[in-house]
């Protein structure tokens, strides 16, 4: 809305077709990736359900010494430490990237056992390779 707003007074004040031409593509875009996205979340939640006969399970993550496991209704995963090639802390979030779209997705209120400090230090400790924490 705003870059077609912008295309509109770039047109009241005379300015060279070029320039509103840039404006309009960037609106377009924009739209685009908002649309992308929209079909990305469902195009997951349909392969979500469909792996998981209609139902989203629950996740949960053990990890132990060596691995970290994961149980998501049928679906069982293990990862070693060594995996774990960023670690990202974000307001409500700590996570855990596997791969460049791959990741462990950690709420820190979400512990059973233990406390997210506790699990924050333990992390750090397995996983010293790491250089590029944020």
């Amino acid at each position: 809305m705003v870059c077609l707003y912008i295309a509109y007074l770039n047109i009241a004040r005379g300015r060279n077709s070029f320039e509103i031409l840039v404006f309009v593509v960037m609106f377009f875009f924009s739209i685009a990736i908002y649309f992308l996205h929209l079909k990305v979340s469902k195009d997951m939640m349909k392969n979500t359900l469909a792996v998981h006969n209609g139902i989203i399970p629950e996740s949960i993550f053990s990890f132990g010494e060596d691995i970290v496991t994961l149980k998501e209704g049928k679906v069982f995963m293990e990862f070693d430490y060594s995996q774990i090639k960023r670690i990202y802390e974000l307001k409500k979030l700590y996570v855990l990237m596997i791969g460049k779209q791959n990741g462990i997705i950690v709420r820190k209120d979400s512990f059973s056992v233990g406390t997210f400090h506790k699990f924050k230090e333990f992390i750090e400790k397995k996983c010293k390779n790491i250089k590029n924490k944020r």
